[in-house]
């Protein structure tokens, strides 16, 4: 018998419907946490409406003036203006031969209904993990090297002890990638006379935060040097580091000019983290910005076992004082000033920082969330499609949008964290 593209495809309607577009992996928390609102593009961006600074038309009236008919000082009007992004546009695509299919059997659902199980939901982790990817460092990079090598069709470098982020480099196995000189993300490495040329990973060993990259034509890696995906240079939204650590423009809205369009930064100053430098950081955000509400701070595992060990050894409260603290296996959740303190061990943030966000300040738009149907399109899209001139079918996964912070001052990031377990 026979198996269509009408046939997967039917079978993938039938069992999954829409809801595969909402199965999401534990570890992508930004995915989870920060809502998704589907936006309507102006031209080719998206725009959203800020509050940049309040109304300040004041007047008073008192003493000896009490009760007169007094002059009222000029309006000074509220200021705002619409924070400007392109949305990235991202595609998934996976293939599947005619025989892996063939052979799982004689074409009915229960022959090749596993095969078709497996491989959208390993299609929707990838897509989360890039999306996650994205919404944590769009616009500047994964990881920085530390050593240098010679120059060869293989490359084994060291990530900095502050860059590393194992969670990331876990699932980067087979991925290619691009390098740049800089942080600044002007001069790619890997191209000659400007020809991108492939740079594959082919080894991590998380134990030594030693990657291997191999490519295509002989290149040379030294210190200082950035990592980032294939062609996300100027492709991939703006992601979360990228918002805090903004000083100028971003979203066509300067920093320089509204204060309130501008994160907070605080150093640990080369030393673990404690919970005294996280009340100390969350600190600027209350004065700068306003902050009074609960908040959440991502970290890296290592900074989260740092921390597990500090309050465990100054032992200020008990089970009894849940007004102070309550432990838990996931997250803890510390009472400050401003409200409650969460702290979310995030395996793909890098090890030298953290960072302190209310989630309802930050909103994901676009047109499109993590999806197997293109919008629009309805139910005539088909999920699978015959590759041309080869013996198999494709599968995609798409996504449209952009993260837009609704005040950056109320947002703060942690750098200088030198972990004790790492």
């Amino acid at each position: 018998m026979a198996i269509t593209t009408d046939q997967i495809n039917g079978y993938y309607k039938r069992v999954y419907g829409p809801d595969l577009e909402r199965v999401v992996p534990e570890w992508a928390i930004l995915r989870q946490k920060i809502a998704f609102k589907k936006e309507q593009k102006l031209g080719e961006t998206y725009n959203f409406p800020v509050l940049l600074t309040r109304s300040h038309g004041i007047t008073w009236n008192g003493g000896t003036n009490a009760g007169t008919a007094f002059d009222l000082n000029d309006a000074i009007s509220i200021v705002t203006k619409n924070a400007t992004a392109s949305g990235s546009e991202f595609v998934l695509k996976e293939t599947v031969s005619y025989g892996a299919i063939s052979r799982s059997g004689t074409g009915n659902d229960e022959s090749f209904g596993e095969l078709i199980d497996e491989i959208p939901l390993c299609m929707s982790e990838a897509a989360n993990f890039y999306l996650e990817m994205a919404l944590l460092y769009g616009g500047t990079n994964i990881a920085e090297t530390t050593t240098a090598a010679v120059s060869g069709a293989t490359q084994a470098f060291v990530v900095t002890e502050a860059s590393w982020a194992a969670g990331l480099w876990a699932q980067m196995l087979n991925a290619q990638v691009d390098v740049y000189d800089t942080s600044a993300l002007v001069t790619r490495i890997n191209e000659t006379a400007g020809v991108r040329f492939s740079c594959s990973v082919t080894a991590v060993d998380p134990s030594t935060r030693t990657v291997t990259l191999t490519t295509t034509t002989n290149m040379a890696l030294v210190s200082g040097y950035v990592i980032v995906p294939i062609g996300a240079v100027t492709n991939w939204f703006t992601g979360l580091d990228k918002i805090v650590t903004n000083t100028g423009s971003l979203f066509g809205i300067s920093a320089a000019t509204y204060p309130l369009w501008k994160s907070n930064t605080y150093s640990a100053a080369s030393a673990p983290l404690t919970m005294a430098k996280i009340q100390n950081a969350i600190t600027g955000a209350v004065v700068n910005g306003g902050l009074m509400k609960d908040v959440s701070v991502l970290l890296s595992p290592y900074a989260w076992t740092d921390l597990n060990n500090d309050l465990a050894a100054l032992r200020r409260f008990t089970e009894s004082t849940k007004t102070e603290a309550d432990l838990g296996t996931k997250s803890i959740k510390f009472y400050g000033g401003n409200g409650t303190i969460e702290l979310l061990p995030h395996p793909m943030v890098k090890a030298g920082e953290a960072f302190i966000l209310p989630f309802d300040q930050l909103v994901r738009i676009g047109s499109s969330d993590v999806t197997f149907r293109l919008p629009g399109a309805g139910d005539s899209y088909d999920f699978v499609q015959q590759l041309v001139g080869k013996a198999g079918f494709e599968m995609r996964c798409y996504f449209d949008q952009a993260l837009m912070p609704k005040a950056p001052s109320k947002l703060t990031k942690i750098t200088g964290i030198d972990n004790a377990s790492l």
